[in-house]
Parts: structure tokens; C-alpha cells; sequence
């Protein structure tokens, strides 16, 4: 007997958007098909809401999104947290204190918020600026270090929380904060089973929401070892491979 999915986990980055960061017409015809045929789309990013909203206004989606690669679960139009892995801002002192006496830029998220001490980045957009960002109330999803003066040591700093370090710069997150936690918990929430779950993605914060998906398809941009644990593939993000993948998987 064929499946009949009923949610559709979509990573952005790499997935939806093409090189130079559009959606293809193939892709947004093929996103809306599966919304026409009842299946709930839901964006699974490691960007945050504010970053993703020119994306779900074209893709015309309501209801969940994913970010902050799964720490932030939330309803787009209400701005409401639905589901959250967050932590005090106190669990991340430590690392604060060191970058203030050398100097290392940082950041703090929250749900809706980036929230900065003093701005360093010309690139940086969308962010509220504190004196003191140990003050924070809302519960933070995630400590960005950018070590760009390579002065190092943040790195030794222990914590209970998850580090993500690339090159000289460092994400602190919520151990149990990935995609395919936070949408298994969505999945529950909305009394969709696993198996009726389908979720394209393609890079290594895809492994788990692909894993944790009863059909996980990879796109043919993946690296090798996502594809080795997907499900099925299809072609790269300049090739319409959601688009591709829609209509030979979820809408078959």
C-alpha cells in the first residue's frame, strides 16, 4: 500500500534556492502542488525566521517553520513559539566574558531576535544592541563566537551545551537542538506519524530530520555520505531537484 505523506520538511540553502539564491519557477510550482494536495510544507532551516520570511512569502506557506536549525519552532503568522530548545543566557557567561576582554565579536539569538553588544559587521542586518547582553530574558537558542583575529582559546571554555566550531568560528546550541528532533516533536504535535513525513535536505544539519523522515531524499548536491543514508535522491539545486522529487515522491 502506498503512503500518503502529509508533511513536507524543506531545507532552504542549498535545497530550495538555487546558486545565486532564487527559487526556481519549477520549484515554486512544484511546493505549491504539494500544498494544493493538502500535504503541509514546512521550512526546516538553519536560518532564522526573520532571514526566512521573503522565502515563505514566496512560497505562499502558513502554519509551522523550523529554524535555527531545529531549536526554534514557530507559527508564521502569529510569530508564536510553538516548541523551543533554548537555555539562559548565564549557561554562556563564560564564553562572554572571554570575548569581551580580547575583543572576539559574538552574538545572541533568540526565537525572533540577534542581539549584539555593539555591531561589527557591515553585513549584519535585522539586530538589537544591548549594553549588556548577560541582561537578556528571553531564552537564547544560540552563541555565535567569530573569532576572525584567530586569537583562539574560547574553544577550551567547557560547557554542557553543544559547540559546532568551523574554522575560527563557533556555534553554541542546545544538545538536543537538530532538525530531526525538532521535527519529530512538530510531527507528534500534529498527530503525523513518522512514516507519513517526507523531508529533502543537502548538507550534514539535514542528516538527522532525513534520517528521522519516513521517505529522506537528498539532493544531488549533497555530499556522498548524506546520500548514502537517504532514501532516495534526486538531482541538485540547478537541476529542480525539489521540484523533481515532489512530483516523483511525495505526489506519486
Amino acid at each position: 500500500m502506498d503512503v500518503v505523506y502529509r508533511l513536507l520538511a524543506l531545507d532552504i540553502d542549498g535545497t530550495l534556492l538555487t546558486l545565486d539564491k532564487r527559487i526556481s519557477a519549477k520549484t515554486l510550482e512544484g511546493v505549491k502542488e504539494a500544498v494544493a494536495a493538502g500535504i503541509q510544507v514546512v521550512l526546516c532551516t538553519g536560518r532564522s525566521l526573520r532571514q526566512s520570511s521573503d522565502i515563505i512569502r514566496q512560497l505562499g506557506l502558513e502554519g509551522p517553520v523550523i529554524t535555527h536549525n531545529g531549536a526554534v519552532t514557530s507559527e508564521i503568522g502569529s510569530r508564536t513559539v510553538l516548541d523551543r530548545m533554548s537555555f539562559p543566557v548565564e549557561a554562556v557567561a563564560p564564553f562572554i566574558h572571554y570575548c569581551r576582554g580580547r575583543e572576539i565579536p559574538f552574538r545572541v539569538y533568540t526565537a525572533f531576535d540577534m542581539v549584539v553588544e555593539r555591531p561589527y559587521n557591515e553585513n549584519l542586518r535585522d539586530y538589537s544592541i544591548r549594553k549588556d547582553v548577560l541582561a537578556e530574558r528571553e531564552p537564547v537558542v544560540k552563541l555565535k563566537v567569530e573569532d576572525d583575529r584567530r586569537i583562539g582559546g574560547w574553544q577550551l571554555i567547557g560547557t554542557a551545551l553543544r559547540k559546532t566550531v568551523k574554522d575560527y568560528t563557533m556555534d553554541i546550541m542546545h544538545p538536543n537542538a537538530n532538525k530531526g528532533e525538532a521535527l519529530a516533536r512538530l510531527a507528534r504535535s500534529m498527530g503525523i506519524g513518522r512514516q507519513e513525513v517526507a523531508a529533502i535536505g543537502d548538507q550534514y544539519n539535514d542528516l538527522s530530520m532525513i534520517q528521522y523522515a519516513g521517505l529522506g531524499i537528498a539532493m544531488g548536491n549533497a555530499p556522498w555520505q548524506l546520500k548514502q543514508r537517504a532514501d532516495a535522491e534526486t538531482a541538485s539545486n540547478q537541476d529542480e531537484g525539489v521540484y523533481k522529487a515532489i512530483v516523483k515522491y511525495v505526489l506519486r
